[in-house]
């Protein structure tokens, strides 16, 4: 039979090779953990200064989360709390793309908008200013020249009303042309300007989900440590 040693001896272990304290592998893990949530707060903080010129209030409450995450108390205060509802991610991710790309209309843009505003105007004038001087025109001619009444007006106006319009009134082929010109410039600034506006408007789309996809892996992670 083996001996059988006594109840007082020393009982070797089924695994000799483990040696040390039990406790030091959770010892390790805890301060593994502490470094996760010290970088963790880090990342907040820097986010916190991102937001800060467009929502002062978003990133006071994006500090205290960054002071939260490194105590327990501070864990548990925010362990029940939807983050990505309560600093409204996609609203703060919009906010920062307008304020990094200068708004949803540059300089050049808003200027093609207010001259093309004004020259929409111009050929309505010009067309009914050289309409009222050639009626005038037309009237004198024939007061001067009766048997004329029954050449064409526009043709007339052409003509310069036998030497009866004004300096100041252009004749019919004139006015059409500046009218065409005017138009063209109009179509050309609305061409311009749209198009400029709506690939302004991509580019900020575009910004605001790069900084939501920001917002929301960090916010993950601070939810994973509470």
């Amino acid at each position: 039979m083996p001996d059988i040693p006594p109840a007082g001896g020393v009982i070797t272990p089924v695994r000799p090779d483990v040696t040390g304290d039990f406790r030091s592998g959770r010892d390790a893990s805890h301060g593994t953990g502490s470094g996760e949530r010290e970088q963790l707060a880090e990342h907040l903080e820097e986010m916190a200064g991102t937001l800060q010129p467009v929502d002062a209030r978003a990133a006071d409450r994006m500090r205290g989360l960054a002071r939260a995450v490194a105590t327990d108390e501070g864990r548990q205060r925010w362990a029940e709390v939807d983050l990505r509802r309560v600093f409204n991610t996609e609203r703060l991710a919009y906010a920062l793309a307008l304020e990094r790309e200068g708004g949803y209309a540059h300089s050049t843009i808003a200027g093609a908008d207010r001259l093309r505003n004004i020259l929409v105007l111009v050929p309505i004038l010009l067309t009914w200013f050289a309409l009222a001087e050639a009626a005038r025109a037309y009237d004198r001619y024939l007061a001067l020249s009766p048997n004329e009444v029954r050449q064409p007006f526009l043709l007339l106006w052409e003509r310069g009303f036998g030497g009866q319009a004004s300096a100041f009134a252009p004749s019919f082929s004139t006015v059409a042309l500046i009218d065409a010109f005017l138009i063209a410039i109009i179509i050309g600034l609305t061409l311009y300007s749209h198009g400029r506006r709506e690939a302004r408007e991509e580019k900020i789309d575009q910004t605001a989900e790069r900084f939501q996809s920001d917002i929301d892996n960090v916010l993950a992670e601070a939810s994973v440590v509470l």
